[in-house]
């Protein structure tokens, strides 16, 4: 999770991130995916949103590529039942453990110190990279989100 990771493609990730920002809950879309590779490790991962069709309904997932895992997802706006029988009944995080057989069947509360503000898809996307270790690198090849 804490291993610095950069978009693929950096005027792709512009243009997605100006769209996600400027984003007003008009109804259900998906934004396109976008490629993050980790800098150390090359791992590939996949960045997506999902908005649901109800206001302030969305998640923000990174998935492996290569078996379409979640290493993090984001879910606001609705709640999960865990395998276990345990139930959230609002937003959530599903983080991946690969010692667990159904690790992506779980989920915990949010802390709401990680992501302070979740009414606006903007401030919880930059609040979702900045949890993930995602940093765009500007032309000049300094980091900055």
């Amino acid at each position: 999770m804490h291993s610095l990771k950069h978009p693929s493609t950096i005027k792709s990730f512009d243009q997605w991130y100006q769209d996600v920002s400027s984003s007003l809950f008009l109804g259900q879309t998906n934004y396109d995916n976008q490629r993050v590779i980790g800098d150390v490790d090359k791992i590939r991962y996949i960045l997506h949103i999902r908005v649901g069709k109800f206001e302030n309904r969305y998640s923000i997932h990174l998935r492996f590529i290569e078996n379409n895992m979640h290493l993090l997802r984001l879910d606001v706006g609705t709640g999960h039942s865990n395998p276990d029988g345990t139930h959230i009944s609002g937003d959530h995080i599903h983080i991946y453990v690969s010692s667990e057989k159904h690790a992506k069947f779980f989920a915990t509360p949010l802390e709401k110190s990680d992501f302070p503000n979740l009414n606006n898809l903007a401030d919880a996307l930059d609040a979702f990279l900045d949890y993930t270790n995602v940093k765009r690198r500007r032309r000049n090849g300094t980091d900055s989100i």
